[in-house]
């Protein structure tokens, strides 16, 4: 296991290298049509940041953080997933920060409504603006209705509330360009939503370590 010192000198000298003129490789991408660009195969997930502790207790590395950040960008990752919960709420001022130094159509920002903690239309309008503010942005490429388990809960929350009219109606003002869901529900729930609604995307959990 790499150490943190270890880790920024292997950044530091990859920048280094770029910043020379060398040939550093770069993800492969596909077009991706629902925005009409193309896509990195693989994006960079705001998960699990580097952390340290702090006199506030465990924050993110903002430091180490950054030069990951950037060593994805170097290398054609354009595409960046984040959400409300990640990081006790740190990780969407993070990345917002950390990616304010590229052009903003740069780079796809993935961000999703905390399915979990929702009670009222209301505070899901206030949710979704603190998320742009957080991000420094002014709309968000994916968008997404999060970690869905089950129709009751989805009827309850965002059809019975008005939430998931309320997040077309962000779709049509151009704050969300692409609107769709995080998946962990079971079949018949899945050919539900697609039945209800054409979405733009959807995100499932695929792990090919799992296989």
């Amino acid at each position: 296991v790499w150490k943190r010192h270890e880790i920024m000198a292997f950044l530091d000298a990859d920048k280094a290298a770029a910043d020379a003129g060398q040939d550093m490789g770069r993800v492969a991408t596909r077009y991706y049509a629902p925005l009409g660009k193309d896509l990195s195969l693989l994006g960079f997930g705001c998960m699990r940041l580097p952390t340290k502790f702090s006199a506030q207790g465990r924050v993110i590395d903002t430091e180490l953080g950054e030069k990951m950040i950037d060593f994805a960008y170097r290398h054609g990752i354009n595409y960046f997933d984040t959400a409300w919960f990640y990081h006790d709420g740190q990780s969407e001022g993070f990345i917002g920060q950390a990616l304010k130094k590229y052009p903003r159509d740069s780079v796809f920002l993935a961000d999703k409504m905390p399915t979990p903690i929702l009670e009222s239309l209301n505070q899901a309008k206030e949710i979704f603006q603190t998320q742009l503010d957080r991000c420094q942005v002014t709309y968000f490429d994916n968008y997404m209705l999060h970690s869905l388990t089950s129709r009751d809960e989805f009827e309850r929350l965002y059809i019975q509330n008005g939430i998931l009219e309320y997040l077309r109606q962000e779709k049509s003002r151009g704050r969300i360009r692409c609107l769709g869901f995080s998946f962990h529900g079971d079949v018949p729930f899945f050919q539900y939503l697609m039945d209800l609604y054409p979405w733009d995307f959807c995100m499932i959990q695929l792990n090919y370590a799992d296989w």
